[in-house]
């Protein structure tokens, strides 16, 4: 009542004059607000637009059975000749391999006459038991079913220490997330053959995973004391340097990386704001 018997008493157009004063004031504040808004999005999808997506580190390449398992089959000669073909990629006969209830992915087109049932031995071709691991796991590996590829690929492991195949199986495990199981396989790998670049590389990546990276510098640095131009020992560690920050490190290892002809070497230097 006081507030209305006041504004009766105030000249005539003045109350109307303060309320509009009112709203002007809460539609500048309004305004103020949107335009840091809109000002904050602006930047980050300009932010995202022009800065490069910083790629991931590389691993060895998949196992391949002619170049990465040695023939050693204490097998009668037919039974040899059959393995060797398959290592080869010469044979197409394959054993048939049980879906798993637990994975739900459609399997690719390639992948035919797929059993729900355990096939028993003898539904497997006429090849040693051994290898016929390898080739259920490599199937699996292809329907994305990485799982059951790394059951296979251990059931030939506890028969045979192959370090190729530990080192397939430790890169299963980090595409899966599990690292400790990956970094366990590798550094057995490693001790049974120290030689082994692929799992130098990978036990590098796993390292940095699990947040040593200077542990994974270093075995980077050891394997290119092995193999001074391997590009993806030099790629990873001109990238680790480029995400810790060592500017310095990272653009002499883009630069080797670039002069070897390797465009991610250019890519790297470009992020870092380097060009020449």
């Amino acid at each position: 009542m006081e507030g209305r018997e006041k504004e009766r008493l105030l000249p005539p157009g003045l109350v109307e004059l303060a309320k509009e004063k009112g709203s002007r004031k809460k539609i500048g504040i309004f305004a103020i607000g949107l335009f840091l808004f809109l000002g904050f999005v602006g930047w980050i999808l300009v932010k995202n637009f022009f800065e490069p997506t910083r790629p991931g580190l590389e691993t060895s390449r998949p196992l391949a059975f002619k170049q990465d398992i040695k023939e050693e089959i204490p097998f009668k000669s037919e039974d040899e000749t059959k393995v060797v073909s398959i290592l080869q990629n010469k044979e197409t006969l394959k054993p048939n391999l049980p879906i798993s209830p637990s994975f739900k992915e459609k399997p690719k087109s390639n992948i035919k006459d797929v059993s729900r049932e355990k096939p028993s031995y003898s539904e497997v071709p006429p090849f040693p038991t051994l290898y016929a691991h390898l080739w259920r796991a490599k199937e699996y590996e292809e329907q994305g079913n990485y799982e059951e590829a790394i059951k296979e690929y251990l059931k030939f492991c506890n028969l045979k220490r192959e370090v190729n195949v530990l080192n397939r199986v430790a890169l299963l495990y980090l595409k899966i997330g599990k690292l400790e199981e990956a970094e366990n396989l590798l550094e057995e790998a490693l001790s049974i053959d120290p030689e082994n670049r692929g799992v130098l590389l990978n036990l590098s990546v796993v390292k940095f995973k699990l947040g040593q990276s200077e542990k994974a510098k270093e075995l980077l640095e050891e394997l290119l004391k092995k193999d001074p131009t391997n590009r993806k020992a030099l790629f990873n560690i001109a990238l680790i340097h480029e995400m810790l920050g060592d500017r310095d490190e990272a653009k002499r290892f883009y630069l080797q990386l670039q002069e070897l002809g390797d465009p991610e070497g250019k890519k790297g230097l470009e992020r870092l704001g380097i060009t020449n």
